[in-house]
């Protein structure tokens, strides 16, 4: 299968870095990054898409839906964000959830967390119910690749356009749309996302960070610069 990173560029790229040198510990075809690329990246397959949505979600659908609609794109492929790192060898890309939707929502509002991170989430799972998806609903928003069917997302968004709704949720979940869309199942795992500097680091083969706790959580530095120290052929220089 191949790789795709919908991306907008921050900074000088450091996540998408050591993201593409994690790539070693997972087989794979051809990468492919939509939206914009670093002037360091090289070996991979570019798409460019303009990166002037009304928000970073807006603009990774519209990543997401170019790769979809590209012939070369493998029918399956995996979806990764730059700050996912495969950190040990594994063969596949399992299907991971983070739960039932009603009981993430429902930990979120118990730690006091009522962003639109979360309200986008309780929107999607009301789109779906439109959709006439049943019980029980789950939360792809896990920080891990995820593996896509590309015809099969197709008719997520066109399902979603036919709706004629008068928007899409700010902070809509495509990853749990399409993931109950299809009831494509799979095991329940606790999230990888390392959210500050003090944030533990969790055992296993996934990562992921924000802006800060990729510069700041020195445990996670350490790890990371000693499982990745070694430039892949993505980068040049």
């Amino acid at each position: 299968m191949d790789i795709v990173y919908p991306y907008k560029l921050s900074g000088t790229g450091e996540e998408l870095r050591y993201s593409l040198r994690s790539l070693k510990n997972l087989p794979h075809d051809e990468v492919w990054i939509v939206g914009d690329k670093p002037p360091w990246v090289q070996n991979v397959n570019y798409i460019r898409v303009p990166q002037n949505g009304p928000s970073k979600w807006a603009n990774s659908r519209k990543n997401i839906l170019t790769a979809c609609e590209h012939p070369d794109i493998s029918d399956d492929f995996i979806l990764f964000n730059d700050d996912f790192f495969v950190m040990e060898e594994i063969q596949y890309v399992p299907t991971l959830h983070r739960g039932l939707i009603t009981e993430v929502v429902d930990n979120f509002k118990r730690r006091n967390v009522n962003s639109k991170y979360v309200a986008g989430l309780v929107e999607t799972a009301e789109m779906l119910r439109w959709a006439g998806v049943p019980d029980p609903m789950y939360a792809y928003n896990l920080h891990i690749p995820m593996v896509i069917n590309k015809a099969k997302m197709l008719e997520c968004f066109d399902y979603l356009k036919a709706l004629s709704l008068p928007h899409v949720p700010y902070c809509f979940h495509l990853r749990s749309y399409y993931g109950n869309f299809w009831q494509i199942g799979g095991t329940q795992a606790k999230d990888v996302k390392i959210s500050n500097n003090r944030s533990p680091v969790p055992p296993g083969p996934f990562l992921s960070t924000n802006n800060s706790s990729f510069r700041t959580n020195r445990v996670f530095q350490d790890r990371l610069t000693k499982k990745l120290n070694k430039r892949s052929i993505y980068e040049r220089g």
